[in-house]
């Protein structure tokens, strides 16, 4: 992507972009390219299991149900909770993003079913109600659960994680590159089932990624798809030189040929 002189991303969510961001001001520092830009704001709207029709009446009923929360250089990259009880719309319009992601809840990922109308009825709603009009929309396409995760959702694919991660590839080939209202796919579930071929546990509960090391691959992963920067030079002091490593093969290999964009 084309560096700009602001880089404001909103991810519209759920616990999974929770994790999907915890990391990624972090990372712009460790790589030095928070300086490329004038102004970095990584903002989360948040409800808990929250599904594309949950967003959809939450916004059509303007509730105030959403945990808001920032990244930023006024916060030294640390997170803020702006509210505990923002509407979609107070998000939308807090910031003039350029950037604002979507996902579906993690167990309806690779049920592209589920997806309709509601998909196209959020974007609709977010392009209506956006400060900023050329801003891009983005899909985080999440990861499998873990192959002994207890989650009730996992039964929707007989329990098999490869099953799993296959039908949520499959629903983003099927229903969101095609969909010309979204610029680009953040492959964050692709890294992380590159990354299992080593690390077979990447979750703390069967589904929410590990604190640190599987919410690094995700942040990584949304660093790479937004800058396309060369992270051989990456440094932290958060992961093992080995974890890094992993880390950093892992997104190459899934932001390299990203569905095929």
């Amino acid at each position: 992507m084309q560096m700009n002189s602001t880089l404001r991303v909103l991810a519209v969510g759920n616990s999974f972009s929770e994790d999907s961001v915890e990391y990624l001001y972090q990372i712009f520092k460790e790589t030095g390219h928070d300086k490329d830009y004038d102004e970095i704001v990584i903002g989360n709207l948040v409800v808990g299991g929250c599904s594309l029709d949950m967003h959809v009446n939450f916004a059509l009923e303007n509730k105030p149900v959403y945990l808001y929360t920032k990244f930023s250089k006024e916060s030294n990259g640390d997170m803020e909770v702006v509210s505990t009880n923002a509407t979609l719309l107070k998000g939308l319009q807090d910031e003039e993003w350029d950037i604002i992601t979507l996902q579906q809840r993690s167990g309806f990922s690779g049920d592209k079913d589920t997806f309709y109308p509601y998909l196209d009825m959020l974007i609709n709603y977010i392009n209506k109600h956006i400060i900023k009009k050329n801003a891009v929309l983005a899909w985080n396409l999440t990861w499998a659960y873990d192959e002994d995760s207890t989650h009730p959702d996992f039964a929707r694919y007989n329990g098999s994680q490869t099953e799993m991660y296959n039908s949520i590839v499959k629903a983003a080939l099927d229903v969101i590159v095609p969909n010309k209202s979204i610029s680009f796919v953040i492959p964050t579930g692709i890294a992380i089932q590159h990354a299992r071929n080593k690390y077979k546990n990447l979750t703390r509960d069967g589904f929410h990624l590990s604190i640190p090391f599987g919410r690094y691959i995700a942040a990584l992963t949304w660093f790479c798809t937004f800058t396309n920067r060369d992270i051989d030079v990456l440094e932290t002091d958060i992961l093992s030189k080995e974890q890094l490593e992993t880390a950093k093969n892992s997104v190459k290999k899934a932001t390299r040929n990203n569905l095929g964009r």
